[in-house]
């Protein structure tokens, strides 16, 4: 009898020894299999928008160009290093690269014929179409004072002339030698006591684009200034007949628009926003993303006399004025 008992109880111990060890199996081979549970979202909870950012290009004048098929320049464009400096700032605030819209010349687009493909972009609401460069608005018209020696040949698509039309809420007249703001145009009161000087510019033709005479009021040249810049920001929200932003950033020149660019850029790090001792400068291109009506900052700058071989912030170099013209001009409707 004890004999038996005691068969009995190793059997016993070995069958649940058995079981223990073979459930522990299946629930670690079970663990393995299962795979993470993505959180699942509900009807009220749409996945979030992706934001993309189209910039829009013009072409090298028609003298850099020459006689050489168009088909093989299609790469010639304008102001491409300013917009790689902007892209830093679209990807920070939840931008996504959508493709450069190329204004080929009207001229050469209808010389091409068939080989001029013009595709439908696909805007949607949320979506930003960027000018890098100066719009032309009136490079075809002869704008006041003896006229551009410097013009930016327009394309002529439905979509320009729609998006100039936007930009005809803003922009008096926007050529290389002359900006004007429209008269509706009122400066905010944060803005420095330059700012009705600034309403109306022209600009140097040769040998850069800094500001030549302030028009705002009397015409007068800037005092003790002759590197005196002016980086302009315009944003445009959406409307319902056109559902994406036009944001604009640009100088009078190739020059003062690369580096109005990178001034933005820079001004985003802590120490040199510090550095440029100027308020709110350090989050203004983000501003202009999401403001819900138009604006137009205006920055003047100091253009640094230099030629570095590497886009870095140049102490000294690169500044904003240390007098009456220092500040962000600040223009709504």
């Amino acid at each position: 009898m004890g004999a038996g008992k005691e068969r009995f109880g190793r059997v016993s111990g070995q069958n649940f020894s058995l079981k223990f060890l073979w459930t522990n199996v299946t629930l670690l081979t079970h663990k393995k299999r299962m795979k993470p549970k993505s959180p699942k979202r509900t009807r009220s909870t749409p996945p979030p928008a992706v934001r993309k950012f189209f910039p829009w290009l013009y072409y090298a004048m028609e003298r850099d160009l020459g006689n050489r098929c168009f088909t093989t320049q299609i790469h010639k464009t304008r102001d491409g290093l300013a917009a790689l400096e902007a892209s830093q700032l679209f990807t920070a605030n939840g931008f996504t690269y959508g493709g450069s819209i190329l204004n080929v010349p009207q001229d050469i687009r209808e010389e091409l014929g068939e080989k001029a493909v013009e595709h439908k972009i696909p805007l949607s609401p949320g979506d930003l179409v960027y000018f890098p460069t100066r719009p032309p608005l009136d490079d075809d018209d002869p704008p006041p004072e003896g006229g551009a020696r410097r013009c930016i040949r327009a394309s002529g698509t439905d979509l320009e002339i729609q998006v100039f039309k936007r930009l005809r809420s803003v922009f008096k007249t926007c050529t290389r030698s002359r900006i004007d703001l429209r008269d509706e145009l009122r400066f905010s009161p944060t803005s420095p006591k330059c700012a009705p000087d600034f309403k109306a510019l022209q600009f140097r033709q040769n040998q850069g684009g800094e500001i030549e005479k302030l028009h705002g009021g009397e015409p007068k040249v800037p005092e003790g200034k002759n590197t005196l810049a002016v980086g302009y920001l315009v944003t445009l929200p959406p409307l319902q007949s056109s559902p994406f932003r036009i944001v604009c950033c640009f100088g009078a020149g190739g020059t003062e628009t690369l580096w109005f660019h990178f001034l933005l850029k820079a001004a985003r790090s802590g120490a040199d926003a510090q550095a440029l001792g100027c308020p709110g400068i350090e989050d203004l291109f983000a501003r202009a993303l999401i403001c819900p009506e138009i604006r137009v900052w205006m920055v003047p700058f100091v253009v640094p006399d230099c030629a570095p071989n590497w886009l870095s912030y140049p102490p000294g170099k690169l500044r904003l004025p240390k007098d009456q013209y220092r500040g962000i001009i600040e223009w709504s409707l």
